[in-house]
């Protein structure tokens, strides 16, 4: 299943007083981006399929996995704002591309998997029924997922 998602990520940088991890106030500088790409969700793994009898058939469908990912090629993201306050200046700006590469991440990936899972099993249900029974034959099918 292929599954067009738009995320809006956001991340902000601000000075640290010297050798500690306390930010200084006023100096912050933020992203807010708009990231368009395409998922590629469904299975790696081949599907079990038992035959009961003549015209029962099984089918046991593995774990879901993310495929792959792509970005949009005309517009992968949108810089929507990169605002600082009044003592940014001297602020180091917010990395775009870093921030593009660890929205794709796999556990932000694995989020979109538990969101579109019900789609995805009516999708491979849907698959599997109309294969077997395009065989022309009075065939009983039923899904299973892993």
């Amino acid at each position: 299943m292929n599954v067009g998602i738009q995320d809006i990520e956001t991340r902000q940088n601000n000075l640290k007083i010297p050798w500690t991890h306390i930010g200084v106030p006023l100096t912050e500088k933020k992203a807010i981006i708009i990231l368009n790409y395409d998922a590629k969700l469904g299975i790696k793994k081949p599907v079990k399929i038992k035959y009961n009898d003549k015209n029962q058939v099984d089918i046991t469908v593995p774990k879901f996995d993310v495929i792959g990912v792509e970005l949009d090629e005309k517009n992968p993201y949108q810089l929507y704002d990169d605002s600082g306050n009044v003592l940014s200046a001297s602020t180091k700006n917010v990395d775009t591309g870093q921030l593009v590469s660890q929205a794709l991440s796999s556990s932000k990936q694995e989020h979109y998997l538990k969101t579109y899972k019900n789609m995805i099993q009516d999708s491979a249900k849907d698959y599997y029924t109309t294969l077997f029974k395009s065989t022309g034959q009075e065939t009983s099918v039923k899904v299973n997922f892993e």
